[in-house]
């Protein structure tokens, strides 16, 4: 620390040296010149004549400021004005000047730290705090056997078997959806209410469903423990929907006979072919244990029709 401070007074009595060569020396500058000139040789002899007149508080009191130990504690009163020329007090009082802008520069990277350290708790408070609101807003829950509603903890397989058989879920609803379209026909047809020529292009409309549904389902990358699932999914959107669509076409267009035979003995191939799909979505469903499968085990073609259009309550 001492040999900073000699050379940043070293350096600023060359400064104040060079800025009034110019103009000529003043008793002020001459003055000022032997203070910039100081180094330790010069602090040497001021500490020394200090010892041999006895006044020993201008060494402590130097030591103090200049090691950083204990700042604001010297005072000039303190010194022996005797024992001190005119040049040494002015050296002096370079130096408190100097000690006192370090501490200013102290202080003020200390606010500047604290400021930082603030901004980081802050902001990783903030962090922590929108973790805990989205855990608490995305966690599940379900009543347990006593009848207590219970936070549903999961592992890395649950969610991965969880994802695996929403992907699966989601290609039945959408089968379903098809379903319950033919569903309204028919109940439209069997209403006798609108002319049946009418309904008969919506059949052939339904066979366009039936063709994107039938790339979108099997295009689709799930899991291969539900490989089954999917085969059966195809099965009846591409033959046994597809079939029934067109004998109901042809019987109503072509008044055909053999064609709605046909589509009468289609239509409960269609019925008994999704109950058994659906059978299968329910029993994986309850396997996992992560899903409320309900709706869909209250589902049925009767009911949809019974819900949808009749204004009565599933069974």
């Amino acid at each position: 620390m001492p040999g900073i401070l000699e050379e940043r007074l070293s350096s600023k009595g060359k400064t104040e040296k060079n800025t009034y060569h110019s103009s000529g020396p003043s008793p002020k500058e001459s003055s000022r010149t032997s203070i910039s000139q100081g180094t330790s040789e010069d602090i040497s002899n001021i500490r020394r004549k200090a010892e041999d007149q006895g006044t020993k508080k201008v060494r402590a009191a130097m030591k103090r400021n200049v090691d950083g130990s204990e700042k604001n504690t010297y005072k000039r009163e303190d010194l022996d004005s005797e024992a001190l020329s005119q040049e040494d007090a002015e050296f002096i009082s370079d130096l408190e000047s100097i000690m006192s802008e370090e501490a200013i520069q102290d202080d003020q990277k200390r606010e500047r730290l604290w400021r930082k350290i603030g901004i980081i708790v802050m902001s990783l408070l903030c962090v922590y705090m929108t973790m805990l609101i989205y855990g608490a807003a995305t966690t599940e829950y379900r009543y347990n056997t006593a009848g207590e509603i219970e936070p549903v903890v999961l592992t890395v397989e649950d969610i991965q078997a969880k994802n695996e058989f929403s992907s699966m879920l989601a290609m039945y609803l959408q089968t379903r959806e098809l379903y319950e379209t033919i569903l309204t026909l028919d109940y439209r047809m069997a209403s006798g209410v609108e002319d049946s020529m009418g309904i008969a292009p919506e059949y052939e409309a339904a066979l366009d469903t039936v063709s994107t549904l039938a790339v979108q389902v099997d295009a689709s990358n799930i899991s291969s423990r539900y490989n089954q699932i999917k085969s059966m999914l195809l099965t009846w959107i591409q033959t046994h929907c597809a079939a029934y669509c067109q004998f109901m076409s042809a019987a109503i267009t072509q008044n055909d006979n053999n064609a709605a035979a046909e589509a009468i003995a289609a239509r409960q191939v269609v019925n008994d072919y999704f109950q058994t799909i659906t059978m299968n979505i329910v029993t994986l469903g309850d396997d996992i244990g992560l899903f409320d499968l309900t709706e869909i085990k209250e589902w049925s073609p009767d009911n949809y029709i019974q819900t949808t259009y009749e204004g009565l309550e599933a069974n």
